[in-house]
């Protein structure tokens, strides 16, 4: 079976210990995946945009231990600097997948200033799907959950 491409941000609740990228997060989009999907990984190639991994793929990244940083107005610069060549050379890698992603705002906007070292925007990929102007959490829960029930 193929899968579509879901990428997703880490979240500030996290396990105490190292674990697989995708288990490490206990935050709600975490939840309600678990809640609506008997295995994420069956459904989709699920990539994480971590404050401090970067683009986690998966599919073939180790254990991760926890941390606490997350991407804000503060830090936005410093983190395209440090991870936007690798997140655009991996994001390019995508093209002509489905790609579905559901980030907070400082995310997709970190996403979007690593594809833009690249000359690249998010509508160079035409099979992208996202909320459109998500006012918070909820929107996104609900745009997630329509996603794993199609």
């Amino acid at each position: 079976m193929e899968r579509d491409t879901l990428i997703i941000a880490c979240s500030a609740n996290k396990k105490e210990k190292p674990h697989l990228p995708f288990d490490l997060y206990l935050g709600q989009i975490y939840k309600l995946i678990r809640a609506n999907t008997e295995n994420i990984h069956d459904q989709f190639h699920v990539y994480i945009l971590s404050a401090k991994y970067g683009l986690i793929d998966c599919d073939i990244h180790g254990e991760i231990a926890p941390y606490d940083s997350a991407i804000t107005k503060e830090t936005l610069d410093e983190f395209v600097i440090k991870n936007g060549e690798v997140i655009a050379e991996q994001f390019k890698a995508l093209q002509g997948e489905k790609i579905t992603i559901v980030l907070p705002k400082m995310y997709l906007k970190a996403l979007e200033l690593s594809l833009a070292l690249n000359d690249l925007t998010l509508k160079d990929f035409a099979l992208v799907d996202m909320p459109v102007k998500p006012r918070g959490i909820g929107d996104h829960q609900a745009f997630l959950k329509r996603k794993l029930n199609a």
